[in-house]
């Protein structure tokens, strides 16, 4: 930081002293009456300047804690949207249509690449030549029974019950027709 203090002799006899920082603030400025002994001139300058520093120290300090205590910007996502590797991707719209209760979303021309929806989840699926590693997924679901009996009844592949874990989860695990797998957990 620069500091600038000087002291200006009017023509009304006065001596004023006056001091910025480098931005031209904060600033002080005093007026002292006219003859007034040099030794106290000085002395209200080197006063001044000392208030002059300690305002400029704290308002450094101040911005420096602003900047500290503020936490950097971050920017939301959304949820993320898996790809998941199926051999027919026609077949696994609707086999997540009718087995899993989601909705078909796009199917790219050629039928490479497609969609489907539910909530707000999105699962995109791409067109693979087996062999071929199958996706895994773990899916939080509030009420874990009332998704176990839905997915039970609409004749979801259950390949693993629902059941309390030894790690302390209630889950069941679903697989799809390419082998990918979704486990459904509950604390």
């Amino acid at each position: 930081m620069q500091l600038s203090l000087g002291a200006i002799a009017r023509p009304s006899g006065r001596t004023h002293i006056s001091g910025s920082d480098r931005d031209g603030e904060p600033s002080l400025t005093v007026g002292l009456l006219p003859r007034t002994p040099i030794a106290i001139v000085f002395g209200v300058a080197v006063f001044y300047y000392a208030e002059l520093l300690s305002l400029c120290i704290r308002e450094t300090q101040r911005r420096e804690e602003t900047v500290v205590n503020q936490k950097p910007l971050r920017t939301k996502l959304a949820p993320l949207t898996p790809e998941l590797p199926v051999e027919d991707v026609e077949r696994a719209q609707q086999h997540y249509h009718d087995a899993l209760g989601f909705e078909i979303g796009w199917l790219y021309p050629g039928g490479d690449i497609g969609a489907v929806s539910r909530d707000n989840v999105a699962i995109f699926f791409r067109k693979r030549t087996r062999p071929f590693e199958p996706a895994v997924h773990w899916v939080f679901a509030a009420d874990i029974d009332a998704t176990y009996a839905e997915l039970q009844s609409s004749g979801a592949k259950i390949v693993e019950p629902l059941e309390k874990k030894p790690w302390g989860l209630r889950q069941f695990t679903v697989e799809d027709l390419d082998g990918n797998r979704f486990y459904f957990h509950c604390d």
